[in-house]
């Protein structure tokens, strides 16, 4: 399996604000073998999506879905889209004809039309315009590659965690690296900072739902917290975890 990080960054890298500590990151998306995307925001390359066919959405926030590149991509090709059932519901009239919509309930395990088993879970994350909306999480397989994808969501909900536990361990788990460690702030409660990205990677490991050759990555960093890449990278791996950037390939 390859998974491609298009984008690595929080909804806060608006692109009219440029750098940051020197550096700039897309809104957080990625793609798996080149054919299946997980979540398209407006900044996502399109050069790096000729070959996607079907997109998994995590929830309707714009740094994770954009209409407009949706249909940009369905101007040429066929697209099948998976998401939460309210989300489907909301979308299905507003998205072209070429586009074929799928709502998907936390628990719900299905193929995809490029091969790919896919179960969704529920994130602990909310989208408050939309309160009905569920964001998910996705557990995704293909032969005997596994990954979870956290998307955006701070603590494993106690249903995820049991989820999780009857799955095979997993080649690479990505987890919501939102937030550093600055102490009152208010977005941990859909959000992870790395303190509690260090206490589950060490539960995932004790537990043995991570291989012994596999890796957990974090994504989507806020651009207001977001360090120096070198620092953070060093920061992370220090915890025995890794730090995805833009352009990132991860072959396994």
């Amino acid at each position: 399996m390859e998974i491609c990080y298009l984008g690595t960054g929080a909804d806060d890298w608006v692109p009219e604000e440029g750098e940051r500590n020197g550096e700039y990151r897309r809104r957080s998306a990625a793609t798996l073998d080149g054919v299946l995307s997980i979540d398209l925001p407006s900044t996502t390359p399109c050069e790096a999506l000729t070959g996607v066919r079907e997109v998994l959405y995590t929830h309707s926030h714009r740094d994770h879905f954009d209409l407009c590149l949706l249909s940009r991509l369905a101007s040429d090709r066929p697209l099948t889209i998976y998401m939460e059932t309210s989300f489907a519901a909301r979308i299905a009239g507003e998205v072209p004809d070429r586009v074929t919509v799928r709502g998907i309930a936390p628990g719900e395990t299905f193929a995809t039309e490029t091969g790919y088993r896919v179960t969704a879970l529920a994130a602990n994350h909310r989208v408050a315009a939309y309160p009905e909306e569920q964001p998910l999480a996705y557990v995704i397989e293909r032969e005997d590659c596994r990954v979870f994808w956290g998307g955006d969501g701070a603590w494993l909900r106690c249903d995820t965690w049991a989820y999780l536990r009857g799955f095979p361990p997993f080649d690479r788990m990505v987890l919501d690296g939102t937030l550093w460690n600055r102490p009152g702030d208010g977005r941990i409660f859909e959000h992870n900072h790395l303190g509690m990205v260090r206490e589950m990677a060490a539960t995932f490991r004790r537990e043995g739902r991570i291989k012994t050759n596999g890796k957990i990555i974090l994504t989507h960093f806020s651009r207001d917290s977001q360090y120096p890449r070198a620092e953070l990278e060093k920061e992370v791996a220090e915890m025995g975890l890794f730090a995805a950037y833009d352009g990132l390939v991860d072959r396994f």
